[in-house]
């Protein structure tokens, strides 16, 4: 939903903090592009303080560059920000709150010091809807590869999990979120970076984590097509690590996006291929190589009866973890 300043004045007038009407500013007379083309902007008073409430055309920033974009409009134009957001996580807000970064959520905060400081029941977002019974497609997904990919215990930076899955800060901010609290790690923020504790080693994290997993494949389908950009998932990828015989017929992965862009008429009852379509992208945790990554395979293979199957992901798991 795209805020107005009318919303954020009448939310503030209701409070008894009284704001000035206000004119829209285009912010490319004073700012750098880079920053200027990701507001909306708006001159008024609260107080009788001037102020330019600044409205991101994309949430999708991180703290820091919230941080960055509040010095650069405090020195360029002299009057105070105050970002309006239509939502904010726990994490993002308590990061503006350290920096003393000025914001507004109608209908659910206000930070305005000295003057005005104020939270609802139902201030953040992540704190609007109770723990699934699964772990959402991108908390799994990092704490996936921080399995795979880092010393547990320890601490993984947010700009390694960035780097390696191309993942957005809101994204990542709300599944390190998640994480935090089903108790598997904890935030935590440094001045350049933030981050996810884990108390436990790997083995220890996984079982913990067990229970709350999800197959990352959502349905299977026979196809008789070329997948572009499929990568081997099930037993055909099990045989690739492992010692395991694969069936008849390959099993390969696509996302759930791509999964449903195969023509009708390569989809048949019985023959050919299995298509898996996965809720999450498979490439993201595989490295590069032409089968899913070890763990989400195992997730996967779960509730396989089969015991060639159950032993081969077992030691599978044993190499992998521990």
């Amino acid at each position: 939903m795209k805020l107005t300043l009318a919303q954020v004045r009448n939310y503030l007038n209701r409070l008894g903090i009284c704001i000035a009407d206000g004119e829209t500013v285009d912010l490319r007379t004073a700012l750098p592009l880079n920053v200027a083309g990701r507001y909306d902007a708006a001159l008024a008073e609260i107080a009788d303080e001037k102020c330019i409430f600044l409205f991101p055309r994309n949430e999708e920033m991180a703290p820091g560059d919230i941080a960055l974009h509040n010095d650069t409009v405090r020195n360029a134009i002299s009057v105070r920000p105050v970002f309006a957001f239509s939502r904010l996580d726990r994490e993002f807000a308590e990061s503006l709150k350290a920096a003393k970064i000025a914001y507004v959520v109608p209908s659910r905060q206000v930070f305005l010091p000295p003057c005005a400081i104020l939270e609802s029941s139902r201030a953040y977002a992540d704190d609007e809807k109770p723990l699934g019974a699964h772990l959402t497609p991108w908390a799994q997904v990092v704490l996936l590869d921080c399995l795979l990919h880092e010393r547990l215990p320890g601490v993984v930076w947010f700009s390694a999990l960035r780097g390696r899955l191309n993942i957005t800060p809101v994204n990542l901010s709300r599944a390190a979120r998640e994480l935090e609290r089903r108790s598997l790690a904890r935030t935590i923020r440094s001045k350049r970076d933030g981050g996810m504790e884990f108390s436990f080693d790997k083995k220890r994290v996984w079982d913990k984590a067990s229970p709350v997993f999800v197959s990352p494949v959502r349905s299977r389908v026979r196809v008789k097509a070329k997948l572009n950009g499929a990568v081997k998932s099930g037993v055909t990828a099990l045989a690739e690590y492992s010692d395991i015989v694969d069936n008849d017929f390959l099993t390969f992965a696509l996302p759930a996006s791509a999964a449903k862009k195969i023509p009708e008429a390569k989809i048949h009852r019985y023959d050919g291929d299995i298509l898996e379509s996965w809720r999450y992208d498979p490439r993201l945790l595989n490295d590069g190589k032409g089968q899913v990554d070890p763990l989400s395979l195992c997730i996967s293979l779960k509730g396989s009866t089969d015991p060639r199957i159950q032993t081969a992901t077992e030691r599978l798991l044993e190499k992998t973890l521990w």
